[in-house]
């Protein structure tokens, strides 16, 4: 955690983390991933899991670009994300549980989701016991 957390205050001062995270925050804009938009995609994601109800909407549109993300953003990391706005106190542990669940949904989805990552046998013991 300490050393995800310490790479992305690094990023901060990446031209290109700059340049894809404002991308990320204009609702308007179709992005497809990129491996250099990682650190943004990241940034951006604990960023809308902590704007509570006002970022759901926007969590919710970038599932499909967190699911094309895979393997670079990981499924745990997601988790991280979205369960640091569980320990504010709030009352989204349940928004936050049904957003992961919707992305690893996704993820594993027969049609649309990643074979890579239906391979993977923790991912499908963590999704089923989630």
């Amino acid at each position: 955690k300490l050393v995800i957390r310490t790479l992305l205050d690094m990023a901060r001062f990446d031209l290109r983390h700059r340049e894809f995270f404002k991308l990320l925050s204009n609702k308007q804009t179709f992005l497809l991933y990129e491996p250099a938009m990682l650190s943004a995609l990241l940034a951006h994601l604990r960023l809308m899991a902590d704007n509570g109800t006002a970022g759901e909407e926007q969590l919710h549109k970038l599932v499909p670009l967190m699911v094309s993300a895979f393997p670079d953003l990981r499924p745990w990391l997601v988790r991280e994300a979205l369960s640091a706005q569980d320990s504010k106190g709030t009352d989204s542990g349940k928004r936050s549980s049904s957003m992961y669940y919707r992305y690893l949904s996704l993820l594993l989805d027969a049609d649309e989701g990643i074979d890579s990552a239906r391979f993977e046998e923790e991912l499908v013991e963590v999704s089923f016991s989630y």
